[in-house]
């Protein structure tokens, strides 16, 4: 007999056991589905001493991974399916997390990359979006070459285009439906403010934006540091330039500066915005 029980549900994960008396799931795939849409895919693989304790195997019977809903996805309702059996567990006493009681350690955990790569061999991800979602979890930033067709950098119609790449990304990195807001003139100070703004606005959301400008610029990066307690200020950074023709996404909870001297003019930043 397989047994299992689905823990918590948020918009972007899921948390479960799966055991069976029977045969062994250790290292079993398990798929999350919302009606007849699946959703994401994870590994039984997660040892839990409150299972050893309840005499459920040798404790590794745990799962958690990433799941992506579409907007029209209600999580309430979502199952989970072992692959290759008709055996499937239903929400039952399940705890629904908000995105807010995530907490800032879930907050810097990357995008799950087993996920990730199953969405790309399904063509949900692009390669090109696969290894920006990919960088920005592990190194904070990533620099994303530009296709327009606008070649007047200084058109603001050029920025609505930027705007419409930019919007793309922010979807998958948020997993929810956002706005891009574009936002003119921005100066250093200015992104350490919008940090704990984003942070109030989109809890338990990577504070991630995209920065441009017509000119080049340069951006100096402690990647990896979004993961660890935020350092006061960078040492060992590698520089990201960007403008023209290559949009930067930047964590704002990495360790970031700009050139000695500062700007020499404003960014031009898309940030995530709440949907009407």
């Amino acid at each position: 007999m397989i047994r299992g029980h689905i823990d918590s549900v948020s918009r972007s994960r899921v948390e479960g056991w799966v055991y069976s008396d029977r045969v062994p799931l250790a290292g079993a795939r398990v798929l999350a589905f919302v009606h007849d849409d699946c959703v994401g895919s994870g590994l039984v693989e997660v040892f839990r001493t409150d299972l050893v304790a309840a005499g459920i195997g040798d404790g590794v019977a745990g799962f958690g991974f990433s799941i992506y809903l579409k907007p029209s996805h209600d999580h309430r309702v979502l199952d989970i399916r072992l692959d290759g059996s008709n055996a499937l567990i239903r929400q039952a006493g399940t705890c629904l997390i908000p995105r807010e009681d995530i907490g800032a350690e879930q907050r810097r955990k990357p995008h799950d990359p087993l996920s990730m790569s199953w969405m790309l061999a399904r063509g949900w991800l692009t390669q090109e979006q696969y290894e920006a979602l990919r960088q920005l979890g592990q190194f904070g930033a990533y620099s994303q070459a530009l296709r327009l067709t606008n070649a007047d950098t200084t058109d603001p119609g050029r920025w609505q285009e930027v705007a419409d790449v930019a919007g793309e990304l922010l979807q998958l990195q948020m997993h929810i439906n956002v706005a891009t807001v574009i936002r003119a003139d921005v100066q250093g100070h200015d992104l350490q403010e919008l940090r704990p703004h984003m942070h109030a606005e989109f809890p338990g959301i990577a504070p991630v934006i995209g920065l441009w400008t017509p000119s080049n610029c340069c951006l100096t990066v402690v990647e990896g540091s979004h993961l660890h307690a935020r350092a006061d200020s960078p040492s060992g950074g590698i520089d990201y330039e960007f403008g023209g023709d290559r949009l930067l996404w930047i964590n704002l909870d990495t360790a970031f500066s700009f050139p000695t001297g500062g700007l020499t003019s404003g960014l031009i930043a898309f940030v995530p915005g709440r949907t009407q």
